[in-house]
């Protein structure tokens, strides 16, 4: 299939923000979250994940004016007399997503998997994420920030294999002050230990890009290895969300191999040429079986605007 021209990929992208925009706003639930489903065995049935949320709130900040990872030139590709009522909607979204990890917390101020009401335990992952996003919005201080990371970090064992949750400890850990933004190789030990590792390759991608953590040349080159082994024979990623985590990971970590370049090309035009409505997509686990067509859409938007309009530009600031 011919390659999308630059032109076409820009009209597809902004066919594909108007209507998402709408589609999110009817998504999201009364208490916040977006629609959730787990499957286990074929069953499927509805659930809640602060952790799913989280991770929306930080997507869509592209979205948001009011945050330094503020995409402009794809705001801008909403009609301007639409502009104003976009705005409103995009704050409203992510204020209402802000009031659900909050009512989410539990009584001893952690966060669990399945929602302070479910039947799993304190996550790691979750709390420190829930907690990178409630506190960088209530303004709290480094004080703050230092009990509450070094509580997290008491709480979880040593050698925890859990690659997301040391991810965003150590994120939590540079915000209050106590680690350098470069990321330990134990992050990276746990990934290899993963059942699914792209989820929290893309997730060191993503926030190396934002300037949250560094990673050194080698640490690069292993996430390029992992995003490497989710080609299939064709040298192209299956599925739309390891088609959005493969142009992260590529564009981030990749030299300009022409077999990277071609999958990115090959993922980018899969996904903006997708002729399904998001609402009859099948489920797609993001995490633990948990999926959510809407927060993998968040992510798969994100993913497009980071590489059409701006594929190598890290964003240190607003852009």
């Amino acid at each position: 299939m011919k390659t999308l021209s630059s032109a076409d990929r820009m009209s597809l992208l902004e066919q594909l923000l108007r209507r998402s925009l709408p589609w999110f706003a009817r998504q999201q639930m009364p208490t916040g979250e977006f629609v959730c489903y787990c499957q286990d065995d074929g069953s499927r049935w509805p659930c809640v994940c602060p952790l799913l949320s989280a991770l929306a709130l930080e997507a869509l900040d592209c979205l948001d004016p009011r945050s330094e990872h503020f995409h402009e030139r794809l705001f801008d590709l909403i009609p301007a007399p639409d502009r104003p009522h976009s705005r409103v909607l995009i704050a409203t979204l992510r204020w209402r997503l802000q009031l659900h990890l909050a009512a989410q917390q539990s009584a001893g101020g952690e966060w669990c998997l399945y929602g302070r009401d479910g039947t799993s335990d304190y996550d790691l992952a979750t709390s420190a994420c829930a907690f990178i996003q409630h506190l960088n919005r209530t303004m709290q201080t480094r004080h703050d920030y230092t009990g509450i990371a070094v509580r997290l970090a008491q709480r979880s064992p040593s050698g925890c294999a859990d690659a997301l949750g040391l991810l965003f400890l150590h994120r939590l850990l540079h915000l209050a002050g106590e680690r350098t933004a470069e990321l330990p190789m134990e992050v990276f030990d746990a990934i290899s230990n993963a059942a699914d590792p792209l989820l929290p390759a893309w997730a060191i991608a993503q926030a190396h890009r934002q300037g949250a953590i560094l990673c050194d040349a080698n640490q690069l080159r292993i996430l390029l290895a992992i995003a490497s082994r989710h080609l299939n024979r064709q040298g192209h990623f299956s599925g739309r969300l390891n088609r959005a985590f493969g142009i992260t990971l590529f564009n981030v970590c990749s030299e300009g191999e022409p077999i990277q370049e071609s999958a990115v090309d090959h993922a980018i035009d899969e996904l903006l040429r997708d002729p399904e409505p998001p609402w009859r997509w099948a489920h797609e686990p993001i995490l633990a079986g948990i999926g959510s067509a809407p927060v993998t859409l968040i992510l798969i938007l994100r993913s497009l605007a980071q590489a059409i309009l701006m594929p190598k530009m890290p964003e240190m600031s607003a852009c």
